[in-house]
């Protein structure tokens, strides 16, 4: 779970609660690492790789419709700032 916590910036605290939570779903399986037994490996499920696939479509038809008016070079300008932002967020923690 640490690797994934540090991955997406968060810590391990959030990140076991998420899983517990997608695990009692069903999204997720949460098995012992045989190679470490202090650790904890996640696997997705075939329930939550069909709703990988819903939530990847809804995105997709959102960022269509949100950037419908934009230019190709706009795009990138706005995704290069929402970077930035998120980049100097992380850097107060």
């Amino acid at each position: 779970m640490n690797d994934l916590a540090n991955l997406i910036n968060r810590d391990n605290g959030s990140i076991t609660s998420s899983i517990k939570t997608l695990e009692k779903k069903g999204f997720v399986i949460k098995t012992k690492d045989s190679k470490d037994k202090r650790s904890n490996l996640a696997f997705i499920t075939e329930k939550g790789k069909k709703a990988v696939k819903i939530i990847q479509s809804y995105h997709e038809e959102v960022e269509e419709k949100g950037f419908k008016d934009f230019s190709e070079e706009e795009k990138v300008t706005f995704l290069s700032y929402l970077e930035r932002i998120g980049n100097n967020l992380s850097q107060e923690k």
